[in-house]
């Protein structure tokens, strides 16, 4: 089994934007880009036979996929910085997990539905969700609200909204990947976009 990767230039990559993410909110801010890492890293190589049978086992990831995933989290950080708010970061973090939850969980599903329209469509089509990619999505959501409680001291409520603006990062992303799907923009783009409303819906939290 081979587990989740980066090739050299998306490692080098990750290490620049986890200083960054250091030098606008510190040693927690880099905690929870670590707990992303660490979570992908297990997450990926969940039922990696059957996402291997099914084309969709993508163990390696290369500096687009870090660039995309963490651009909007980097600058939240920094805004977060200038105005206080954590929730901007900690909420674009919890799209950028509940998404990479939902597309490794969720294509294990047969029932798999388009987001826009709702027809029946197959696994690992951009912009297809299920019952099931949703659940792991919160979940995933959820996985930052809750560290957010130990690093930054945020009560379990608004722990609770971080992971709901995960969820909503994730289907922004979902509706992304359907134009994606027909060939406006590229994944790199749907996280951009799921990231961003993950750090939009996280300025909300009280």
């Amino acid at each position: 089994m081979k587990i989740f990767t980066l090739n050299s230039i998306g490692a080098v990559l990750a290490i620049v934007l986890g200083i960054l993410v250091y030098y606008f909110i510190g040693i927690n801010g880099l905690l929870v880009m670590l707990l992303f890492l660490l979570v992908s890293a297990y997450i990926t190589s969940y039922e990696h036979k059957r996402k291997r049978n099914l084309g969709l086992y993508d163990y390696q990831r290369g500096w687009q996929n870090v660039l995309s995933n963490g651009m909007m989290p980097l600058v939240f950080a920094a805004v977060s910085a200038f105005t206080g708010n954590v929730f901007l970061f900690l909420g674009s973090m919890s799209s950028v997990m509940a998404d990479k939850m939902a597309s490794e969980i969720g294509v294990i599903d047969d029932e798999v539905y388009d987001i826009v329209g709702f027809k029946r469509t197959h696994p690992g089509v951009n912009g297809g969700v299920s019952l099931t990619g949703l659940t792991a999505s919160l979940v995933g959501g959820w996985i930052i609200g809750i560290s957010g409680v130990y690093l930054f001291g945020i009560t379990p409520l608004q722990a609770f909204f971080v992971g709901v603006c995960g969820l909503a990062g994730s289907v922004a992303d979902s509706i992304a990947g359907h134009f994606e799907e027909k060939g406006m923009g590229s994944k790199e783009t749907s996280n951009i976009i799921g990231s961003l409303v993950g750090g939009i819906t996280g300025f909300f939290i009280r």
